[in-house]
């Protein structure tokens, strides 16, 4: 380091650590006076090269320690403040969500809007997080769909991250904060927060110390309402005749009137509440429900604990009593086959994400055990979602057998659900692939072989027949004749079509089964009392 004193010029070697926001990143000019101590001149410049921490997060910036603004939180400020603390301070998901989320609610606090519950505010900050965590992985395609993905998300960063109660406009008495909320949620977000406003600060502790002295004179569980005293000093003919049937003490007041006590009697059974939730009725209709039955049974409704709070309690109450008598009575002594299917399910704050469906059978036997969230869809989150579920109903050393499609995910010889999940089980289980999957391969090879494979991603003659169906007269059906059939199949025919007939009379899972045994039935040359052929769907 080149450095100038009184004398000359003069090299040494020095460490500068420099702290501060304004520092980072930059190359900072310091002017010092620092004694030399080889000869004791001074040094007059002193030019110090910084080092840039690394602070910055793809698409969104630097991270920051904490939401500035006169704003309420954007969707970029909650991801910023959340990567602080995941990625400075070494967090959790959760831990770095509740950080954010208790920062943006002080804001929305001094805003004077209802906002929804704080677990609500962090899946909304997990779900922003997943998101950005999706983009992530595809940042080094240059593809043009994960380009437009990117700008959409960036284009959203400044936009509201809105945790309003859904009845908020309705909540809020003040017009001033209601159009602020409006303009928020507008591109932009027009308007800021000013300063304290002084008069709506005294209105609310006028009214909270009016409340204070009311609670001190009011007795536990009761109200009370002051009626005026009669005064002897009145003039008027009606105050003096009710001042002679009033105390014979002028001046004093007439005893305070009591309002109703709230109601103390339960009425939500738990055959009530399990009622109420087969039937699938809400909390505020069930209140209504109840409300007018107890009515016609002759009691009075006042005096009974109804509100939709409590029937939410009593119902999560019920709910979660009857999941733990069902799982400690679930003992089946029959073997049982696990299944497992991926579906991706939006969330209640928008985001969707992919949840394992996870069921038992056996004989007599038929349980789903959950329905968990995958955090990814390899197959080794998928073998630990089954085997967790598994283990957590008690289940393991009664699996034999296992049930699945034949993604890759399952099937793959190191790293497949199937090949992991037997790991953890300990032993090898019987693979029972879908049958549909299975007849997809075994059809894939047979029209290969007669029609060849397709060049492209669609089969032409399937696209041609597709486009042309609405020029096709459906009902005209002209089934092959024996000289247009193989001999196997003419000497067949009749068995055939009594067969297909027969599953026909039973109920088939699923309507592509049924419409497979209808068209054959048509194609035989025999009859159905209906008959009506769907329009060509998907071509796979």
């Amino acid at each position: 380091m080149a450095v100038a004193t009184a004398g000359g010029s003069r090299s040494y070697n020095f460490k500068v650590v420099l702290l501060g926001e304004g520092c980072v990143g930059k190359t900072s000019l310091v002017l010092r006076y620092v004694e030399d101590k080889f000869n004791d001149r001074h040094i007059t410049t002193l030019q110090v090269m910084t080092t840039r921490k690394q602070t910055e997060v793809w698409l969104l910036g630097h991270s920051v320690p904490t939401i500035t603004g006169a704003k309420l939180p954007s969707r970029g400020d909650v991801l910023r403040r959340f990567f602080y603390a995941h990625k400075e301070e070494k967090k959790t998901v959760q831990q770095s969500a509740a950080e954010a989320a208790k920062e943006v609610l002080d804001f929305w606090t001094r805003a004077r809007i209802p906002t929804i519950a704080e677990t609500s505010m962090r899946r909304k900050i997990t779900g922003l997080f997943d998101e950005w965590k999706i983009l992530s992985k595809s940042k080094n395609n240059s593809g043009v769909t994960p380009a437009e993905k990117q700008k959409t998300f960036q284009e959203s960063l400044p936009d509201l991250l809105d945790i309003a109660h859904s009845d908020a406009l309705t909540l809020m008495t003040i017009p001033e904060d209601k159009e602020f909320l409006l303009a928020q949620r507008e591109k932009g977000r027009r308007g800021s927060m000013a300063g304290l406003d002084k008069k709506l600060k005294e209105s609310v502790c006028r009214r909270e110390s009016s409340l204070s002295r009311s609670r001190q004179q009011t007795p536990k569980g009761e109200e009370m309402v002051e009626l005026e005293s009669s005064s002897s000093e009145s003039s008027s003919p009606a105050n003096a005749a009710n001042t002679s049937t009033s105390s014979s003490d002028a001046g004093v007041a007439s005893p305070p009137k009591r309002l109703r006590t709230r109601g103390t009697k339960s009425v939500l059974s738990p055959d009530l509440v399990g009622a109420l939730d087969r039937t699938g009725v809400s909390s505020r209709q069930a209140l209504r429900i109840v409300a007018a039955t107890a009515s016609s049974l002759g009691h009075d409704p006042q005096e009974l604990v109804l509100n939709p709070e409590s029937i939410r309690q009593a119902r999560a109450k019920y709910r979660s009593t009857l999941a733990k008598d069902i799982k400690e009575t679930f003992s089946p002594l029959t073997p049982l086959t696990v299944h497992w299917d991926g579906k991706i399910l939006p969330q209640d704050d928008g985001t969707r994400a992919e949840r394992l469906a996870i069921l038992v059978t056996g004989e007599g036997v038929e349980k789903l055990l959950g329905v968990p969230k995958l955090h990814s869809g390899t197959g080794d989150a998928a073998a630990t979602a089954v085997f967790e579920a598994l283990e957590d109903w008690g289940v393991q050393e009664r699996v034999v057998a296992m049930c699945f499609d034949t993604t890759s995910a399952n099937t793959g010889a190191i790293n497949g659900a199937c090949t992991i999940l037997q790991q953890k089980i300990g032993r090898p289980l019987v693979s029972l692939a879908c049958r549909h999957h299975v007849h997809e391969l075994v059809l894939e090879k047979a029209f290969s072989t007669c029609l060849r494979s397709s060049s492209g991603p669609e089969i032409t003659i399937f696209s041609r027949f597709k486009d042309y169906w609405s020029y096709i007269n459906q009902s005209a059906i002209n089934p092959p004749t024996n000289e247009d059939l193989p001999e196997t199949l003419v000497s067949k025919r009749d068995d055939l079509i009594q067969g297909l007939k027969r599953l026909l009379q039973t109920k088939q899972p699923r309507d592509d089964y049924k419409e497979l045994a209808e068209l054959s039935i048509l194609f035989l040359g025999g009859a159905l009392p209906k008959t009506s052929i769907r329009s060509p769907g998907a071509l796979h």
